[in-house]
């Protein structure tokens, strides 16, 4: 495997960088020692990563230290390219037809937006690495996969810091929480939930939910009726300034 040569000297161990590219991964140095010296990174280490992040190029470290450079460096490119990037008509055209359709092939989305291929992959990948794409998802039918009882589950916690930071992480690992929003007024926290029964919901309410040292109450709607559900968000406030 042929090395990929730095224009400079440096400091750091040769086994701690590596550079992937063109589905390979290239190490930096013609030599990989079992035990390199631990040392600092100089200012043209840091150049140099700081080159491979803004320019696309996905760093892996195998050392602490420049795995939180290339992390940091990683949330910079983010947070500069949602800083720069300006929406015109046929980013939202791009950004309506995904939302309605997530599977499209690049060749299928240029046709749609009436680009060619080439630039419809290029404005694709900036709104991905702008954060406006967020992600791809499967949307799955509740009823089809047994999970015809839907509930919203309205959530008073204790005023404690503490209990409040507990119920907020705990709610991430309950699978039949889709959703958990913060309220104002006198409900705390409104919780959208799935369930294939009622027996389910009561064994979630009664042995999860208000077993939790925070929670004070929790009062429940169920679903009769769905009159509209989508995932698409509007763009329409964005065309006046396109």
């Amino acid at each position: 495997m042929a090395a990929f040569p730095l224009p400079f000297q440096t400091a750091t161990p040769p086994s701690a960088i590596f550079l992937y590219t063109c589905r390979k991964t290239i190490p930096l140095f013609p030599f990989m020692p079992e035990r390199p010296s631990e040392k600092t990174f100089n200012v043209k280490e840091v150049i140099f990563l700081r080159y491979c992040a803004l320019n696309g190029f996905t760093l892996y470290c195998r050392t602490p230290r420049l795995r939180n450079i290339a992390n940091r460096l990683s949330e910079e490119k983010k947070e500069n390219s949602m800083a720069q990037i300006t929406l015109d008509k046929t980013d939202l055209k791009i950004l309506q037809v995904l939302q309605s359709n997530g599977r499209l092939t690049n060749v299928e989305l240029s046709e749609r937006v009436a680009l060619s291929p080439s630039p419809c992959l290029r404005r694709l990948k900036q709104l991905e690495d702008a954060g406006i794409i967020r992600q791809y998802a499967a949307l799955l039918s509740p009823q089809e996969i047994k999970l015809g009882l839907q509930a919203f589950i309205r959530v008073s916690i204790d005023k404690s810091g503490e209990l409040r930071d507990r119920f907020a992480q705990t709610v991430q690992t309950w699978p039949e929480v889709l959703s958990c929003f913060a309220l104002t007024g006198e409900t705390d926290y409104l919780l959208h939930t799935f369930f294939p029964d009622m027996n389910a919901f009561s064994h979630f309410v009664l042995d999860t939910l208000l077993s939790h040292p925070g929670v004070q109450d929790a009062k429940s709607s169920f679903v009769l009726k769905e009159l509209k559900n989508t995932t698409a968000l509007p763009l329409g406030h964005l065309q006046t300034t396109a």
